[in-house]
């Protein structure tokens, strides 16, 4: 065996002058040979060669870059199966696995076209391979056409794979929409998720459990998003983005774009939902001036009704975000304001009220369904936060017809007065509002060092009850008619 060659070529192929002689199995001899006289044989020859084998490694590729980086692991235990024809024309089929550090050498291999298959490890996604030195073309976990001559060792012949990624988390019911996934707000169940890819395509579909979780797992490496369904009945929407913290904070209805890397579980893709809350009620004749609904007390049309929101930070005293919207109580003096977001403050305030009536007193009893909630002095009620689907029906405003615009003048029609002389004076009371004025009192107190002096009393205009005369001081009760 000449150095620098490991093997002898395959023992006479047919061909005298191109196979090799040399018999392996007769110390490299070739079969006796016959020259007669004048002869030349020149077809006895000797062939020799060495064998080649190819090599690569079985790795997970991280960074999904297709090349086994210095720090990226191997993946042992994998099986390589290399299938092929050798020059000869044999047909070879060996397998081996990866070692601990994830490499694999197929040796011993005679010059040939080989294919190199990689069994899909399970607990992989597939990934990136590579052509090694030899060439070849790229399948999937498949590596064909690789040319092996003489003394060849292939090298890079590598197979990347992938750790699954994960994206999830949580739908909830967001009982002030503020975004924020407060202690104590629940888990909406069985709300529809759909994850997408970076082309907004709908890739897989799940629902949440009864925690409001819900999970995308075995995820290649790569961008998506994530659309959030609203379940019947949930209208609302929590702003997106509202905390630094993306653990607790809502991604809205479809979420930005996010970039898994190979292993990454991200568990930050939350949608906060909530119902649309609602607020109203009433406006009473306050006939009894009690500051309660009383049963026979009927409902008022027609009074302006302004419901003021605390605007984009939800607070009314920051006036300068606040929000109006107006309506009219109805035929029964009702009114109400739908379609409102939990967790903002809201303020109601009565206005253009019947000629002749105001508002009676506030906030008097322990039911607050039906008290009256406008203030005597501005109509406005006490600030009121709904919660996720509350309708609150007790924000009422009792009125009533006002009596007391009520004068009184005395004179006398002198501008000169003599010591001893008799005065008569002249007191006038009047109604000028617009209903009639029971039991309203008539007085003149007259000094305890006056004496001997009386005085008489006229109805007129529809006034009653008068006394129609007395001694001393005056304090009558009387009835007093509107002045037409």
């Amino acid at each position: 065996m000449p150095n620098g060659f490991n093997t002898v070529s395959p023992y006479l192929q047919g061909n005298n002058y191109l196979d090799s002689n040399t018999n392996p199995s007769n110390n490299f001899t070739s079969t006796p040979i016959t020259l007669v006289a004048g002869q030349i044989n020149k077809t006895v020859d000797a062939g020799f060669f060495n064998l080649a084998s190819l090599s690569g490694s079985v790795y997970v590729d991280a960074n999904n870059n297709g090349v086994r980086d210095a720090n990226e692991t191997g993946i042992a235990g994998t099986t390589i199966t290399l299938t092929g024809t050798d020059a000869s024309g044999n047909t070879v089929s060996p397998t081996t696995t990866t070692d601990a550090n994830g490499n694999y050498t197929v040796d011993n291999l005679r010059p040939g076209t080989y294919t190199l298959t990689e069994s899909q490890p399970s607990a992989y996604l597939d990934g990136k391979d590579a052509v090694g030195t030899q060439g070849g073309t790229l399948n999937n976990d498949n590596i064909s056409s690789i040319t092996l001559t003489s003394g060849t060792n292939g090298t890079g012949n590598n197979f990347g794979e992938l750790t699954p990624a994960s994206i999830g988390d949580r739908v909830w019911l967001d009982n002030n929409a503020n975004g924020i996934q407060d202690d104590g707000e629940v888990g909406i169940s069985n709300a529809t998720v759909k994850l997408l890819n970076a082309d907004s395509t709908v890739v897989a579909t799940t629902t949440t459990g009864s925690d409001g979780l819900y999970s995308f797992t075995n995820l290649q490496p790569g961008d998506y998003k994530v659309q959030f369904v609203q379940p019947t009945g949930i209208n609302g929407v929590s702003p997106a983005n509202a905390s630094s913290d993306h653990t607790v904070d809502s991604d809205g209805l479809i979420s930005d774009v996010v970039n898994l890397s190979a292993g990454e579980n991200d568990t930050t893709v939350d949608s906060g939902l909530y119902k649309t809350a609602s607020l109203g009620n009433f406006v009473f004749n306050d006939a009894k001036n009690n500051g309660i609904q009383d049963t026979t007390e009927a409902g008022v049309s027609g009074v302006t009704v302004t419901l003021t929101s605390g605007g984009t930070d939800g607070l009314i005293s920051t006036t300068g975000d606040n929000t109006t919207l107006t309506k009219t109580t109805n035929a029964s003096g009702s009114y109400n304001f739908d379609g409102l977001t939990p967790g903002q403050q809201y303020q109601v305030g009565f206005s253009n009220l019947p000629a002749g009536y105001q508002f009676t007193q506030a906030n008097l009893g322990t039911d607050d369904t039906v008290d009256s909630d406008a203030s005597t002095t501005t109509g406005k009620t006490q600030i009121v936060t709904l919660a996720s689907g509350e309708n609150n029906t007790t924000v009422d405003a009792g009125i009533y017809q006002s009596a007391d615009d009520l004068s009184i003048t005395k004179t006398d029609g002198l501008t000169i007065v003599t010591p001893g002389q008799q005065i008569t004076y002249t007191i006038a009371a009047q109604n000028n509002g617009l209903i009639t004025a029971t039991n309203a009192l008539v007085s003149d107190i007259m000094p305890t060092n006056l004496t001997n002096f009386t005085w008489t009393s006229v109805a007129s205009g529809g006034a009653t009850d008068n006394q129609t005369s007395g001694t001393g001081s005056i304090n009558d009760y009387v009835t007093l008619s509107p002045i037409r």
